[in-house]
């Protein structure tokens, strides 16, 4: 995200005033977030921390705040909220080869709390300064979201709304927690966790919650219900499995899956496409068929070099295409695992094949959008017996996508 300002080049000096226009008396700001890491450099100039994966924020040399910008998940569009002019204003990023250029598309009064930016550039999501930190008192009535839409405000959500029961608010000597912003999710709602745990989401170009039927409608009779409200989608698994979910060091969601049996032992590991972190040509429909997509996915868990050997994925042996029942495309596949190990002698490498799999890779985005997959695999070491293959195929069947 430091990068993000080198692009920017000389209209973020001129937007922050240093330009021709002399700026204006600056006022004192409190941090944005007491997460932000200050970076200083040592030529006095301005310099940028960084307080998530998301956000960049800059400040003057002596560690206050004076602008703030955010990237829309496809990084098409930014939000620059700026403490001088006190303005907010969202930004098209036009890049033409290895140039970049920005061109405004709408502006509205007032510094803020930058959360999201919509991935078509209409809709910004705002929240409090404090964060996840409330002062000690009658807290009921703070604005704890706002959803602009081309510079008008479409709606506030205030802590009450979030929190009806104020006695739900984790009190300590520095205030009172109510939560946590969560952000985007794949389906382009914004999310937030409340301190009972329960997560909302809300659309954004309205401001509106957005509901979902009951994870556990239509249960089977021992099984239970899992739901991820961050990547859109759900699935059911038998009751003798223990469910653990990846976290990154933060505490949210990264993404990963395990069901675990102890008796007997068997699993299953799952995980969703990180289309955020891949490259351009392998989400993009046109581009990349969908079989191509899952195997660079399954590449990227399952390939690696070490000083004795690799593991690499070098096609599929078998594969087969169906519709589950909540009519999502399904692609069961078998890679092609090839092994070289190394002897310390220095001779021939000793190569070994297997089939891999089955692996289930459910398309959870819709057509024509960047592919976007749960996929699961039995187990992660040798031949999956035939009891988790059974389970893993009945799992797949219940996938349902949230939108």
């Amino acid at each position: 995200m430091i990068g993000a300002f080198v692009t920017a080049g000389s209209w973020l000096w001129a937007g922050l005033g240093f330009g021709e226009e002399a700026a204006p008396a600056r006022k004192r700001y409190p941090l944005m977030s007491k997460q932000h890491l200050v970076v200083k450099d040592r030529f006095g100039c301005y310099s940028t921390t960084v307080s998530s994966r998301e956000k960049t924020t800059l400040m003057d040399p002596d560690g206050d705040v004076v602008a703030e910008q955010i990237y829309s998940p496809n990084k098409r569009f930014f939000a620059f909220t700026d403490l001088v002019r006190d303005t907010t204003v969202v930004y098209e990023e036009i890049l033409r080869g290895n140039i970049g250029k920005k061109e405004e598309r709408w502006e509205t009064a007032g510094c803020r709390e930058l959360l999201a930016v919509s991935d078509d550039g209409e809709c910004l999501v705002t929240g409090y300064r404090g964060m996840d930190l409330l002062p000690l008192g009658r807290n009921e009535d703070v604005v704890m979201l706002s959803f602009f839409r081309l510079g008008e405000c479409v709606k506030q959500v205030r802590l009450k709304e979030l929190v009806p029961d104020s006695s739900a608010l984790l009190r300590s000597a520095y205030g009172c927690s109510w939560g946590a912003y969560r952000g985007l999710n794949d389906a382009g709602h914004y999310v937030v966790e409340t301190a009972g745990g329960e997560e909302v989401a809300f659309d954004p170009k309205s401001g509106e919650r957005v509901t979902f039927p009951s994870a556990e409608a239509g249960l089977s009779a021992g099984w239970k219900a899992f739901r991820e409200t961050m990547r859109c989608y759900e699935f059911q698994y038998p009751g003798e499995y223990a469910l653990d979910a990846g976290l990154y060091g933060d505490g949210t969601p990264d993404g990963s899956i395990t069901l675990k049996r102890e008796r007997p032992q068997g699993s299953v590991y799952g995980w969703v496409s990180r289309i955020a972190d891949a490259p351009q040509e392998t989400v993009e429909p046109g581009k990349m068929s969908f079989e191509d997509f899952v195997l660079y996915e399954i590449r990227l868990t399952h390939e690696a070099d070490g000083p004795d050997g690799s593991t690499s994925v070098a096609g599929v042996a078998e594969k087969r295409a169906f519709t589950n029942p909540n009519g999502l495309e399904v692609l069961e596949i078998y890679p092609q695992e090839v092994s070289e190990h190394y002897s310390e002698e220095g001779g021939r490498a000793k190569v070994e094949k297997r089939t891999m799999g089955p692996f289930y890779a459910v398309r959870l985005s819709e057509q024509g959008a960047p592919y976007r997959a749960l996929i699961f695999e039995s187990g992660r070491e040798g031949v999956a017996s035939p009891r988790d293959r059974e389970t893993l195929r009945k799992i797949v069947d219940t996938v349902r996508a949230l939108r």
